[in-house]
């Protein structure tokens, strides 16, 4: 059920630019197909504790999976015009949890965000 291509949410990813090591900048977004689950169940709250409202999944496959790299952000609609910093980005991707049959990608809600 969670991988039905129908429940799957268009958002934008932000990869990190290795190329500028002093300052955190990015390059353009890429459009992703994923399932994206705000965190709110019991094991949410055992896992990322009293902030688990800050905090988002998706499970999506290892050729996606491998597109992510922690530190990347995360655009919930288009964004327009680009910022090279991102500074107006929904998430930023905490962790990257891979496995035999599918990755599981953990975000953080930047402050500021208007996400709901």
């Amino acid at each position: 059920m969670r991988t039905l291509t129908r429940n799957k949410r268009v958002f934008y990813l932000c990869r990190r630019n290795p190329a500028s090591a002093s300052v955190k900048t990015f390059v353009t977004p890429v459009t992703i197909s994923a399932n994206f689950d705000i965190a709110r169940s019991e094991v949410d709250i055992m896992t990322f504790g009293e902030n688990y409202m800050n905090y988002a999944r998706s499970n999506v496959d290892n050729v996606v999976g491998g597109l992510f790299t922690r530190g990347d952000r995360i655009y919930l609609t288009e964004p327009s015009p680009f910022n090279s910093l991102c500074n107006d980005a929904d998430y930023e991707v905490d962790g990257v949890l891979p496995s035999i049959n599918n990755t599981e990608i953990v975000y953080n809600r930047l402050s500021g965000s208007n996400v709901t």
